[in-house]
């Protein structure tokens, strides 16, 4: 693996460290392979923005490699603000704060809370100077639910910058006389007291407790914000700006915190449009919440009795040996990610939860599932930068189908089916579900038949990674926070949650999940043996991955292609080395019906290059150079399969080595020598190419004298046109020059981004044009005398003149 080489490079394998948490990264290395996720992303792409690169989560995804996504980074232009809306004023409500007003019950407590270290002897005026400087940059924090008066509607507004002062919001709790056995208990007295002072109607919307342990020991920040001003991600973003914003204060310095993006009003105002065009969707969500599913109870939610003063609490944590074959080697198996794991997992769990208590015998479960919201739908919207709360919830019909739940609980095959068909399902998604709260709360036409369709009994959400506890200043603290997300009389939205997150640890990353439920409906016993099967099956399915022929594609990851599963796998199974599964463009097709029409005679299509090297060389280096270039061109790799398949493929494979020959002639006289080339470059022209046995390409030379060889690439047209033969002629010199280091080249543009581009031509309005140029031509058209002799012979050139009749 070569070190990275252009400043865009070295600028993102540091930064894919960084938020991976790894040591380093190769240039090649996959991000979600590492263990990335679409949170993680966000991170990724605003530290990039701070590093004066510009990406887009949208380009994390499409290009995951250091190498591609580099090549698609541009400079951020620091002369120009990418804050082109209004932040503040009214705005209307966002589908997840629709969802929050009609859940039912007091919602003023409602928040996300964060208790930090912060440094010993830390001064009171240069933490609320860093923290009026965050409330006066990100405007969410400035937000206010205004409530409906005369049977008029809810709404938001923004106040303006400098509207709240940090001194109402900063508290100082002195905690330096106390113990460590005493302290947890002022934190927890202190923290439901501001939990009491939250008010959205009020714009109150973050308390900053600060326990000032004294000038000797680290004190502790307890940040708590409504959960309208705040989501998972927008931490992300607020603890490194606070600590910024600090460390500038100390230094007496004006904070410069980065550019704030597309403001949280500019995105409802868009989100409001944008749900008019997405009646197209609503088929899709009125089946996922029609289909028959499991019920995990008989009993349905009651907004008096089922509320969160009337829950149950687990947490269990998985080991960091398991958490890391989750994160990164079993999704990377089945070319998926983290939520593809765990989803199909707790699906399992559930229906096998569901068989065992003799509550339900389908395949399916409803489940809601929660996402970071933060959706590239607009081109000219970033969202990596904002706080707020974007969150996205939609309702998923799960289903493993007819599973052999014994097989697939003890991490056999019918696990890895299971993976792929819930995979499957979960592509079938658009935009990570964003629409159906689109259609459910801001569309007039479809919000009330979606409001009377069935409601999951089970919620799931997946917060991404964080640093463990105790990593230092400004991170979380050691100390456990067990407060309350809400008021005791908030409605329960569902039967059951799991929330789960990712700690990254010295001793490595663990998984842990929370599980709460309504104490009404299920008992600790009944939860328990539910959390532990879905711990049960995530650790089957790492023994799975391990287990050779564990994991592959599904029918999602071939875009371009109409392969069934079936097929897929048949033709993984034929070729444990793919890399990738391609169409053939036109002309190849062509050139592959022409290679098998007839397979005993010469190939007209197999062509050669040679090359008159002068010189000394050196053998071992140009082998190695022409090896770079295959490794560098996977077009070069291509292997073609056309049995028991609708339409023809190209396949790509790995670790495939040049087809070499050498010969030394120099020994012969003149004469003999021409004799001896022509009869090796005859003999190689004729020999044809398996076009299922790749590559189909081979390197001879054939050393001349001393300082003179000829260098012959014989290789098969539906590999190389005219255009690339001068290309590769250029890059294998200068792969020569360098020693085969192929860090010299520009990055490669995949031959997949022609065969995507030719996929997206409207092929009926070029058959149209086509017929429409053609239309006068009655008959065949003759550009040479008819060729009667039977047998194939080698192609020659046929130089005709044209006159302008």
């Amino acid at each position: 693996m070569r070190a990275p080489r252009t400043p865009q490079e070295e600028i993102l394998c540091g930064l894919f460290a960084e938020v991976l948490g790894v040591e380093r990264v190769g240039i090649e290395e996959n991000f979600f392979a590492l263990g990335g996720d679409s949170i993680v992303s966000m991170q990724l792409v605003s530290r990039a923005r701070k590093a004066g690169l510009l990406i887009t989560p949208r380009a994390v995804f499409t290009h995951q490699t250091v190498e591609t996504l580099a090549a698609v980074a541009t400079p951020v232009d620091q002369g120009s603000s990418v804050v082109t809306d209004i932040a503040v004023g009214a705005l209307p409500l966002t589908p997840i704060v629709h969802w929050l007003l009609e859940r039912g019950g007091p919602i003023e407590g409602f928040n996300q809370a964060m208790l930090l270290q912060v440094p010993a002897g830390l001064q009171e005026h240069h933490l609320r100077a860093a923290l009026q400087a965050v409330l006066d940059h990100h405007d969410a924090l400035r937000l206010r639910l205004v409530g409906a008066a005369d049977g008029g509607a809810f709404s938001l507004e923004v106040a303006a910058c400098g509207a709240i002062d940090a001194q109402t919001c900063l508290h100082r709790i002195d905690i330096a006389g106390l113990g460590e056995e005493a302290r947890p208990s002022r934190i927890e007295a202190q923290a439901q007291a501001a939990q009491r002072r939250l008010n959205p109607s009020c714009g109150v919307m973050l308390q900053a407790l600060w326990f000032d342990a004294g000038a000797q020991a680290s004190g502790r920040l307890l940040l708590m914000i409504h959960h309208l001003a705040v989501d998972g991600v927008s931490w992300r973003i607020l603890l490194p700006d606070l600590a910024v914003a600090w460390e500038a204060a100390v230094r007496g310095q004006p904070p410069m915190l980065a550019t704030r993006s597309t403001s949280f009003r500019g995105w409802a105002h868009r989100l409001m449009g944008e749900a008019q065009k997405r009646a197209g969707e609503l088929s899709f969500w009125r089946a996922q919440q029609s289909g028959p599913a499991v019920s995990l109870v008989e009993d349905v939610l009651d907004p008096a009795r089922d509320t969160l003063g009337q829950v149950g609490h687990l947490t269990l944590t998985l080991p960091s040996a398991i958490t890391g074959a989750l994160l990164g080697p079993v999704p990377a198996a089945f070319h998926g990610g983290i939520n593809d794991v765990l989803l199909t997992a707790l699906t399992l769990a559930i229906v096998s939860w569901c068989r065992g208590h003799g509550r339900d015998s389908a395949a399916a479960v409803l489940i809601d599932v929660e996402g970071h919201g933060r959706e590239g739908i607009f081109a000219d919207v970033d969202l990596s930068r904002t706080v707020g709360w974007f969150t996205s919830l939609y309702p998923l019909r799960l289903d493993v189908g007819p599973v052999d739940l014994s097989d697939a609980l003890t991490g056999g095959p019918a696990l890895g089916r299971a993976v792929k068909s819930i995979k499957e399902q979960l592509r079938a998604v658009a935009d990570n579900g964003l629409g159906y709260g689109l259609l459910r709360y801001l569309n007039a036409q479809t919000a009330s038949e979606l409001a009377g369709l069935a409601r999951p009994q089970i919620g799931f959400n997946y917060l991404g990674r964080f640093p463990a506890a105790g990593s230092g200043d400004w991170t979380a603290a050691d100390e456990p926070l067990t407060l309350a997300s809400g008021d005791a009389a908030m409605a329960l939205a569902h039967c059951i949650e799991v929330n789960a997150l990712t700690l990254d640890g010295s001793d490595g990353a663990t998984l842990t999940a929370h599980w709460s439920w309504s104490a009404a409906l299920f008992s600790q016993a009944e939860v328990r043996d539910l959390a532990q099967g879905w711990f049960g099956v995530l650790e089957a399915l790492v023994r799975h991955a391990d287990r050779p022929g564990a994991g592959g594609r599904s029918p999602c990851d071939l875009p371009l292609l109409a392969l069934s599963q079936a097929e897929i796998e048949r033709i993984e199974s034929k070729h444990p080395q793919l890399q990738e599964i391609l169409p053939l463009a036109p002309l190849q097709e062509g050139l592959l019906f022409h290679a098998l029409y007839d397979v005993q005679g010469s190939d007209v299509y197999t062509v050669q290059l040679a090359l008159v090297l002068e010189g000394r060389l050196d053998e071992g280096r140009l082998r190695a150079s022409l090896d770079a270039l295959l490794k560098r061109h996977e077009s070069l790799r291509a292997s073609f399969e056309h049995a028991n398949l609708s339409r023809p493929v190209q396949l790509i494979r790995s670790g495939l080595r040049v087809p070499w020959r050498s010969f030394d002639l120099s020994g012969l006289e003149d004469a003999a020598r021409a004799q001896r080339v022509s009869a090796i470059v005859a003999q190689d022209r004729a020999q044809r190419f398996d076009l299922d046995s790749p590559p189909l390409l081979r390197f001879t030379l054939m050393r001349m004298r001393d300082s003179e060889h000829r260098l012959i690439l014989t290789c098969h047209h539906i590999l190389l046109d005219g255009w690339s033969g001068p290309i590769l002629v250029r890059e294998l010199l200068t792969l020569y020059a360098h020693a085969g280091d192929a860090g010299v080249l520009p990055p490669v543009r995949p031959y997949r981004d022609y065969l995507s581009w030719l996929a997206g031509q409207d092929r009926a309005a070029a058959v149209s044009a086509w017929r429409e140029l053609l239309g006068d031509l009655q008959e065949p058209t003759h550009i040479s005398a008819g060729i009667t002799k039977a047998a194939s012979c080698a192609p020659q050139q046929l130089m005709l003149a044209a006159d302008e009749h």
